[in-house]
């Protein structure tokens, strides 16, 4: 039979993870751009090109096109899908690293999640502390401001879970790697809208010295010494509202690179020629325990946020496709065990200090101490949701429904124009109900030609993004002021009620 020797496969195509290299900066508006004089990159194409005779490079220019669309990175940069995926990964890389870079700036912290030894023991589980030193087995890696000791503090608390496809941080790479930017496709400019918050006058107000960060201070003083004290003074950790932004798209667990990474950068990873196979994945060295799927990432790192956050602290959800389908599951299962909440026009959670013992689900899937439904009903304070798939009827519990008829708001891609009214939640009062979806879904057929009904049943008030928007995670870019706006306004109607007593 005929056998192909190893040294005469095609080279894998390879392309550093180097922006001057690779022929990009970044510019003063936080945008991956050409440089104007890309001698390196065709240095490093010759490299790649050479290794493999059938990939055909269609251009090289000397200097950037004027143009806009020409100065912002282009993935068909070659003939061959390989090069092209390796290359756009290596891009990537980069970009992930100066979000990274800059978020850190902004007091963001990578924190690890789940790390184990391998072990038969089959009553080895995962940790729920996260750790701020990347360690040495299985994790996954999420984003909360300031560590764990300022998130305890923080008063209002953002948490973010996003798509399955995208890294951590990242909302679009199609806005990321465009004009967009920085600011606009990762979370960025939602740490930094968040931090507009602390500006609030109004907000400044109300800042009493409560008791555990009296308490959080004594202590700090006996270990640290007083030096300590100047990290809560200047922190305003009860203005600026504290991040936690899941990982449900990196899960997938390099022992070589000791990172958890996505789908798509696993299958761009280098091979040993152009012709193998990717590297294969093996459930017992390559997966996390407890973050196994995008759906048990979310239930795992969501059972343990009551231990994270503070006693009062308010929550503001913000869940992105298929993301906030796994955090609407976990939430219904949760809320299952709690009376149905009355349906108000109100936006009242009702804070309270003790901590109920945990309740066990009985199918065995959340079961962490203090996951309770008390926790999640009392601190909710508003739910904004992008291009959510969920099924509206399968929600089973009537409290959660009522949340979000109340407290959520959904943003989706449509025709309409940008802001309109696409749907409405069943709410018993007809003047304040769209049971008609858009156009655009009217006169619709299934497979078999048969005409599907306009009416859909939705969670809550939903929104059109706007038609220039056609891809579900494009939405979030471009409605990032509207939510920040929206969990504001909530934010001020329970602080309002607070202070009234109402």
């Amino acid at each position: 039979m005929f056998c192909c020797k190893n040294n005469v496969k095609p080279t894998d195509p390879f392309y550093p993870c180097d922006l001057a290299a690779l022929g990009f900066k970044l510019n003063e508006h936080g945008q991956f751009v050409k440089t104007a004089k890309s001698g390196s990159v065709s240095s490093m194409e010759d490299v790649a090109i050479n290794q493999d005779p059938s990939i055909r490079q269609d251009s090289i220019a000397e200097k950037v096109d004027t143009s806009d669309h020409s100065k912002f990175f282009d993935f068909f940069h070659t003939s061959s899908d390989r090069a092209n995926n390796v290359r756009r990964e290596a891009f990537q890389t980069c970009a992930r690293q100066e979000m990274l870079k800059i978020l850190r700036e902004l007091d963001m912290q990578e924190m690890f999640l789940g790390c184990i030894s391998h072990s038969d023991d089959p009553g080895t589980s995962a940790t729920s502390q996260p750790s701020n030193k990347r360690p040495e087995g299985p994790h996954v890696s999420i984003l909360v401001s300031g560590g764990l000791k300022k998130l305890k503090r923080k008063r209002e608390v953002v948490i973010v879970v996003g798509e399955s496809c995208q890294d951590l941080g990242v909302w679009a790479y199609r806005t990321l790697l465009a004009d967009g930017g920085l600011e606009k496709g990762t979370a960025i400019g939602l740490v930094r809208a968040l931090k507009a918050w602390g500006s609030d006058d109004n907000c400044r107000a109300e800042r009493p010295c409560s008791a555990d960060i009296v308490t959080q201070i004594i202590h700090d003083v006996a270990i640290q010494g007083h030096e300590s004290v100047n990290e809560h003074v200047e922190d305003n950790s009860d203005v600026v509202p504290g991040v936690i932004i899941m990982n449900p798209g990196q899960l997938l667990y390099s022992p070589s690179m000791n990172r958890s990474i996505s789908q798509a950068s696993w299958m761009a990873r280098r091979k040993g020629s152009a012709i193998d196979d990717v590297f294969e994945i093996d459930e017992r060295y390559n997966k996390v325990e407890g973050h196994k799927t995008s759906e048990e990432h979310i239930k795992t790192t969501m059972s343990s946020i009551p231990d994270w956050v503070g006693e009062n602290a308010r929550l503001h959800l913000l869940g992105v496709g298929d993301g906030a389908n796994g955090m609407l599951t976990f939430l219904d299962a949760i809320l299952r065990q709690w009376p149905i909440l009355p349906h108000t026009t109100e936006c009242k959670p009702v804070l309270t200090t003790a901590r109920e013992p945990h309740i066990t689900i009985t199918d065995g899937s959340i079961s962490r101490e203090h996951a309770s439904s008390d926790f999640w009903v009392s601190r909710i304070t508003a739910i904004a949701l992008c291009q959510p798939t969920h099924d509206h009827d399968a929600i089973q519990s009537q409290s959660l429904k009522n949340i979000l008829a109340v407290r959520g708001k959904a943003w989706e891609v449509a025709t309409l124009p940008k802001g309109a009214r696409v749907a409405s939640p069943a709410t018993g009062n007809p003047d304040d109900e769209i049971t008609d979806t858009e156009d655009s879904l009217s006169h619709t057929h299934d497979d078999e030609g048969d005409e599907l009904p306009s009416y859909r049943a939705v969670s809550c008030q939903t929104f059109s993004a706007g038609p220039d928007i056609n891809i579900s995670e494009c939405i979030l870019p471009a409605m990032l002021e509207e939510i920040v706006k929206w969990f504001r306004q909530n934010r001020n109607i329970v602080r309002r009620q607070t202070m009234t007593g109402a």
